[in-house]
């Protein structure tokens, strides 16, 4: 699946271009961008839990386990609708925080949907004989991720201080005081009811401030140097040629989370959660487990 670092930036360009979305949507993921990027980081959180977590450019890439396989395994559209259902009552965060959040999830169950198929084609073709399809995959997402960014910006992103605003995944003052407790419980109640099982509050914070800490060393010298991020392949293999077109998978990712998350604002609108409005949705935007990403 798309590395992290690349669902942040579909989110920032969702927030990016208000006058394709709907004004309350635009003014949320205007506002309370923080949050769209939690909301869209929260299914990769659990690999980076701790210092390793945060370490793992540097360290040996290691298969998906826990909360990560489970959250994008075992209903992950449901999940979101949970978290929908839970905004529109109001009862955890502000309606428009919790509608940016919500907003940020979907917008990364749609670039999994558009990307992860092709990384995983691509893992296949070009991984090392002595290489996992983990290990091929990580190198393909990543290699995608930094080409798309120097595609959108002109010029490499990667050891720019500018990378680092971007694992800021909330509004307190310290990155790595964690999540506020009206967004834990959010993320609590949404697991909980749809999984059942769903990761304590401390478990949370340790993968928010090892996010931050994986930013951190993207916008040093020390993600440069990092073989882990380092590929043989070239542009036209993995990014724009004859056999992949990853610009064009993104806009089409973007078309598509903007469609979910207007459906997602007129459900948490009219707060009606009923099965037959859940299951008109789903003919949209229907559910299926998504292979863990690469972090």
């Amino acid at each position: 699946m798309p590395a992290l670092l690349l669902h942040l930036a579909a989110v920032e360009e969702l927030a990016g271009a208000p006058d394709l979305l709907s004004p309350p949507l635009a003014r949320a993921l205007g506002e309370d961008l923080e949050y769209a990027r939690l909301g869209t980081a929260l299914l990769d959180l659990p690999r980076f839990e701790g210092v390793r977590g945060g370490l793992q450019l540097l360290l040996p890439g290691r298969a998906p386990t826990g909360f990560a396989h489970l959250f994008h395994t075992r209903a992950p559209v449901a999940m979101g609708l949970k978290f929908a259902e839970l905004v529109a009552n109001g009862a955890l965060v502000g309606r428009e925080p919790g509608l940016a959040f919500a907003c940020g999830y979907f917008c990364h169950l749609a670039l999994d949907r558009a990307l992860g198929p092709v990384a995983t084609r691509l893992a296949q073709r070009h991984r090392g004989p002595r290489e996992s399809l983990e290990e091929a995959r990580r190198r393909v997402e990543w290699t995608q991720a930094l080409f798309y960014l120097e595609h959108r910006h002109g010029r490499p992103l990667l050891g720019d201080a500018e990378i680092r605003e971007r694992f800021r995944l909330g509004k307190r003052r310290l990155p790595t005081a964690g999540v506020g407790r009206g967004l834990y419980e959010l993320i609590r109640l949404g697991a909980e009811e749809t999984l059942q099982a769903a990761p304590e509050k401390r478990q949370v914070d340790a993968w928010v401030r090892g996010a931050f800490l994986h930013g951190l060393i993207l916008s040093t010298p020390l993600a440069g140097a990092s073989k882990n991020l380092m590929t043989r392949l070239s542009r036209r293999e993995l990014f724009l040629g004859e056999d992949v077109d990853v610009p064009a998978l993104m806009n089409e990712a973007l078309g598509s989370a903007r469609k979910v998350v207007e459906r997602l604002h007129a459900f948490i609108s009219r707060g009606l959660f009923s099965r037959r409005a859940r299951e008109r949705f789903l003919l949209d935007f229907p559910e299926g487990g998504l292979e863990p990403c690469a972090a």
